[in-house]
């Protein structure tokens, strides 16, 4: 389920409320001056475009999924009394929400 990718900056253009992720400083700074020849925004005037490096990443640790447990179907005895996936039909899994240091060195 570990889907990472190579995104190191992340840029935000105050003009339009948008941020796009980039893998070198040098994009994020093309991406926030591509339409200078039309005129420079005021926010980007007042220094409120930014560009972060990202420095932790999302992780999910898997605590439990619906495959460990049973499904009700016609064929059960009407006393069947095995343990039904006690959690919410629209989740597969449940699990922990952290986060974790990158280290660009070891990318």
């Amino acid at each position: 389920m570990s889907k990472k990718n190579n995104y190191r900056y992340v840029a935000y253009d105050a003009a339009n409320g948008d941020y796009q992720e980039f893998e070198t400083l040098k994009e994020a700074e093309d991406w926030l001056t591509e339409d200078d020849g039309e005129g420079i925004s005021n926010e980007a005037c007042c220094g409120q475009n930014y560009i972060a490096e990202i420095q932790y990443r999302s992780v999910v640790t898997t605590v439990d999924e619906r495959s460990n447990y049973h499904v009700h179907t016609d064929e059960c005895p009407e006393d069947c009394d095995e343990e039904e996936w006690p959690y919410n039909d629209d989740w597969d899994f449940i699990g922990k929400h952290s986060y974790e240091k990158i280290d660009w060195d070891k990318e």
